[in-house]
C-alpha cells in the first residue's frame, strides 16, 4: 500500500465535442470524480519506507461519431505521459508529471498539455502542486492518504473554452498549492 496517491485525470465533460473541422467526438459525459471515464490519467503511488513512487499512466479511447458514418474508436499511445526522476529528502519527495497526448483519429489535433511539479511530505501527508496546462479540456488531481477517502485536490472547468484551447501555448498557470 502506498503512502501517498496522487490521481491526476483529464475529460470531456459534455457528451461530445464537434472540432473545427466539423467531426464529432464522444467525450466523457461526467463531472469532477475520483473514478470516472478520463481521456488521460496518471497515478503516482508513494512510497516512503520504500522510497519508491509506482506511476501507472492511461489513456482513454477516442471514438469519433460522425452522423451518417459507422463510429471509429482508437487509443492513443500513452509514452507522452511521463514522471521525471524523483528526488527524495528525508521526509518529502519531488518529481514533475507531464502530458502530451494527442487525438489519434486527427493528425491536426494537438495534444492535451500539462507540466505539473509535485511534492509529497511524509510527516503530514500534505501535497504542494504548480505548473501549466492547457485551457481544455477539465483537469482533475486527487490525493489519497493510507487508508483515508479521497480528497479533491484541484479542479479546474474549461467552461467556455473549446478544443482550440488545446493549441499552445499552455495557457492555465496553477500557482503553488498546497493540501
Amino acid at each position: 500500500m502506498s503512502d501517498i496517491l496522487v490521481k491526476i485525470k483529464t475529460f470531456i465533460p459534455e457528451e461530445n465535442v464537434k472540432d473545427p473541422y466539423g467531426d464529432v467526438y464522444e467525450g466523457d459525459n461526467r463531472g469532477f470524480h475520483f473514478s470516472g471515464n478520463y481521456r488521460t490519467l496518471q497515478e503516482f503511488a508513494i512510497d516512503f519506507k520504500k522510497k519508491t513512487v509506482k506511476h501507472t499512466k492511461r489513456v482513454g479511447k477516442t471514438c469519433r461519431i460522425n452522423p451518417d458514418e459507422d463510429p471509429v474508436c482508437k487509443r492513443a499511445s500513452d509514452s507522452e505521459l511521463k514522471m521525471s526522476e524523483p528526488t527524495w529528502k528525508k521526509d518529502s519527495v519531488k518529481f514533475t508529471a507531464s502530458c502530451g497526448v494527442s487525438n489519434p483519429l486527427s493528425s491536426n489535433a494537438p495534444a492535451i498539455d500539462y507540466e505539473f511539479k509535485i511534492t509529497a511530505y511524509k510527516k503530514d501527508g500534505k501535497v504542494c502542486i504548480s505548473g501549466l496546462h492547457d485551457g481544455f479540456p477539465n483537469y482533475e488531481i486527487w490525493k489519497k492518504v493510507g487508508d483515508e477517502a479521497p480528497m479533491p485536490f484541484y479542479f479546474f472547468d474549461h467552461g467556455d473554452n473549446t478544443l482550440l484551447s488545446l493549441f499552445p501555448p499552455m495557457d492555465t498557470s496553477v500557482s503553488l498549492r498546497c493540501f
